[in-house]
């Protein structure tokens, strides 16, 4: 989903990229360490050892300056919402999703008369809450009915 922080944007701050190209860094230097030292105890290479050494320096040093600049937390989540997949919404869960945002959307419109139950509305609003926090793709579909709906009230 995307938002109109800057972070998100086409062209990020050169601070943004700098911070993602330093966690991959980081991931890269994770994974050759060990594979270096690997390849220094079974070769009996001084260079490997080295290598190995300067790739957990490169580590150690990628993590606290990513810390330090608070970047650390923010590109471990973009890199895992790369890793994960979002499940597929079955056909049934989305027209019992669309019908929780009819339901929602009539009750909102008796909003002011004497047949609007506030308690039915509140959760109705709950339920479309819950059931868009356990899928990603329903959480999109929710946004863009929003947006849809602040369009049309205006």
């Amino acid at each position: 989903m995307k938002t109109n922080a800057p972070e998100d944007s086409a062209l990020n701050p050169p601070a943004v990229v700098f911070a993602r190209l330093l966690f991959v860094a980081r991931l890269g230097s994770f994974l050759a360490g060990p594979t270096f030292g690997i390849a220094a105890l079974a070769s009996h290479d001084g260079w490997s050892a080295v290598k190995s050494v300067l790739c957990f320096a490169a580590m150690v040093s990628s993590h606290l300056v990513l810390r330090w600049t608070g970047r650390l937390r923010e590109c471990s989540e973009s890199f895992e919402r790369l890793l994960v997949v979002p499940p597929e919404v079955d056909a049934s869960t989305a027209s019992r999703f669309e019908a929780l945002l009819a339901q929602s959307e009539a009750l909102e419109r008796q909003r002011g008369t004497q047949g609007f139950d506030p308690w039915e509305a509140l959760r109705l609003r709950r339920e479309i809450e819950t059931c868009a926090r356990a899928n990603p793709n329903l959480r999109e579909l929710l946004e863009q009915y929003r947006r849809q709906h602040e369009l049309s009230d205006q």
